[in-house]
């Protein structure tokens, strides 16, 4: 019976999300309203959502530092949501990565809190119907995640402009997202429904459960209703990126132009298989999310033809950013403004280039409230105008360069994984082979010794062990003073080893830049001996 009633919930939302759809014009004057009343927006949340819940972590930082509703009103007004953010940080009324995924309590002075992952949840959407989760890359397990239909109205609103940028909104396009359970494909899905843009295909990297089969019936039949037809997710594993390669180009040669939206990693093996196969996917535009997309990625995916754009997606937080064919490079992206504040942090100059985001919600509809949240990432912040109609809705802060901030620490030398995969980026390139066709792997053995793993893909066969690390540390000096002696601490303890295996994927099937593990006594290559251990 409860089944039943949750399916009918769902039916009867989706009815009522589509019964409306979504123009041009009304996307852009709907991103205009929210624009608009930014710091309403703002406040409301804050006395509902934060002040109005005892659960809330953030709630308890803001009254540790002496604020009250009140008081952030009157700063919000007199100085804006910026200029107060920055105010609350340099207050400690903020929270790292290890606080907002409950690995560590919340400290501020002699006074502490330990907060439950449910804690930072929306309060009108805990135990809601539609539900995600996090991958579980940086926490001990993945974290619940509720949506409202309001957050894909939102939503739809930003990628019908997005679309309407690149001129692509009659273009066919397909995902190769995960199904469900999964919740990236299908949040696509329900987005693209809203102004009856449905994907041509959708190339899945694993099955729907029988569970989700059920959704996915009533979300079809609904859509069909509006004259839509929905796809279902075709199984599509990673070693069959020629399937969506072939259907790129056919797609093209159909009607001019065609469109993807995929995870980075899944994007570069979509443009590996057409290099190997010869398929020009010139006219072929791609979206690629969910990863950083890295000056490795975008030089071979634009090798074969195609373009690439970034997109910057949490699962706490919805959309974040997408970039317009008018930016400076594929990865400048307009950041959506109208549902988050983004601030950046001071950064540890020793370790990374570039400032820690952190994030703020604006939006009712979000699952989890964010006040100066840290999710992992860096980049850089700037305000540019632009003549898209992203930009003319008002969306002129722009971020680029977003990767994670993860470090490593071995021999006590510490250095940015952005920093390591660079050099390897270069290096692997430079022996002919692919982007995502190596992972590291981070070791500890029993005696707490830790030593880095640079674990090579089938595609680096040819590729010989002491070459490549010989080449690494050749080119990890050149990438500043902490890689340069990192260099020379690692060459010579022998802190790196290389091996053979395909990649470690996340649940949500993404590309790890890093895993790390106990110990694995399997065959590797020592640096020092020159010869396999």
């Amino acid at each position: 019976m409860r089944r039943q009633w949750e399916k009918a919930v769902l039916a009867a939302g989706l009815v009522g999300y589509l019964r409306d759809p979504l123009a041009g014009d009304r996307a852009a004057d709907e991103l205009r309203g929210r624009l608009q009343d930014r710091e309403g927006r703002f406040l409301r949340l804050a006395r509902e959502s934060i002040f109005g819940d005892p659960r809330s972590p953030h709630g308890w930082l803001l009254r540790a530092a002496g604020w009250d509703a009140a008081r952030l009103e009157r700063a919000v007004s007199a100085d804006g949501l910026e200029a107060t953010l920055d105010v609350l940080r340099r207050q400690e009324v903020w929270t790292s990565l290890a606080e907002f995924t409950c690995r560590e309590p919340i400290r501020r002075g002699s006074q502490a809190i330990a907060p439950d992952g449910s804690d930072f949840d929306t309060p009108r959407l805990r135990g809601r119907l539609i539900r995600g989760a996090t991958s579980g890359t940086w926490s001990r397990r993945p974290s619940r995640v509720a949506y409202d239909w309001d957050l894909f109205a939102e939503e739809a609103a930003l990628e019908c402009l997005l679309f309407e940028s690149h001129g692509i909104l009659d273009a066919p396009w397909a995902l190769w997202l995960p199904g469900p359970p999964s919740v990236s494909g299908i949040h696509n899905l329900l987005v693209h429904l809203r102004f009856r843009r449905p994907p041509e295909r959708w190339f899945s990297h694993l099955p729907a459960d029988w569970q989700s089969a059920a959704a996915l019936r009533y979300i079809r039949a609904t859509a069909r209703g509006f004259g839509m037809r929905v796809p279902l997710p075709e199984p599509t594993a990673f070693e069959e990126a020629e399937s969506v390669a072939r259907w790129l180009a056919s797609a093209r040669d159909r009607a001019g132009r065609a469109v993807l939206k995929a995870f980075a990693s899944s994007a570069t093996r979509v443009a590996e298989a057409a290099r190997q196969l010869r398929i020009d996917l010139r006219g072929c535009l791609i979206f690629a999310g969910g990863e950083s997309l890295t000056p490795a990625r975008i030089a071979h995916i634009r090798a074969t033809g195609a373009t690439v754009f970034a997109r910057y997606v949490a699962t706490e937080t919805g959309w974040i950013a997408s970039a317009c064919p008018f930016g400076d490079s594929p990865d400048a992206m307009h950041v959506f403004t109208d549902r988050l504040a983004v601030l950046t942090a001071p950064a540890d100059s020793a370790v990374d280039d570039d400032a820690p985001l952190l994030f703020t919600t604006l939006s009712a509809g979000a699952g989890k409230i964010l006040l100066n949240t840290d999710l992992g990432d860096s980049g850089r912040l700037r305000r540019r105008p632009c003549g898209c109609p992203m930009g003319h809705a008002g969306l002129n802060l722009q971020l680029s360069g977003v990767h994670s901030q993860a470090k490593l620490s071995i021999e006590g030398i510490t250095v940015a994984v952005a920093v390591i995969t660079r050099a390897l980026d270069r290096v692997v390139a430079a022996a002919g082979g692919p982007p995502d066709s190596y992972q590291l792997r981070q070791e500890e053995d029993g005696a707490g010794a830790r030593r880095l793993v640079v674990r090579l893909g089938p595609a680096l066969t040819g590729v010989d062990d002491g070459a490549l690390l010989r080449g690494f540390f050749a080119e990890l000096p050149r990438h500043g003073p902490d890689a340069k002696l990192a260099a020379r601490f690692w060459r010579e303890s022998s802190a790196i080893a290389v091996r053979r295996g395909s990649p470690t994927l996340s649940d949500a099937h993404k590309m790890r830049p890093l895993t790390v593990s106990g110990p694995d006594h399997s065959p590797r290559f020592d640096v020092a001996r020159g010869r396999l251990r």
